[in-house]
């Protein structure tokens, strides 16, 4: 059960109907954290066991997708599990943008089995005109 909602704390994400992973796709959602900065968002991502060719990032009518898949490490057929907790598979995640996001500058990198998506903010438009009055 979740104390918060999460488009309360962060009305930008899409709600848990639209992100959550897509039954045909996978099993799992790794969990992303966000932050924001001065002059931009974060999301970070725990993804260990994957590299970055594993993922795919995408932007389209200001939705965020980012796809992506964890494989079993080790398919050694001599080895059996007595308990497998982690989870492995293809994942989907949506994030609807806020509108200062600058989209043509997003940024992705992962390091560590940590994915993180920058997302700048587009700089402030000064739309301040003076009328003068005849």
């Amino acid at each position: 059960m979740r104390l918060f909602n999460e488009s309360i704390l962060h009305p930008w994400l899409i709600s848990d109907t639209f992100w959550k992973t897509d039954p045909n796709v996978g099993n799992w959602n790794p969990a992303f954290d966000t932050l924001e900065t001065e002059d931009a968002y974060l999301l970070r991502g725990d993804v260990p066991g994957s590299s970055s060719q594993d993922f795919s990032v995408k932007v389209e009518s200001s939705v965020l997708t980012l796809q992506g898949e964890r494989t079993l490490e080790n398919k050694d057929t001599e080895m059996r599990y007595s308990r497998r907790e982690r989870a492995y598979g293809k994942f989907v995640r949506r994030f609807q943008l806020p509108k200062e996001v600058d989209e043509a500058a997003i940024q992705a990198s992962y390091v560590n089995g940590v994915l993180e998506l920058r997302l700048p903010k587009k700089e402030p438009l000064d739309n301040t005109r003076l009328i003068p009055v005849n």
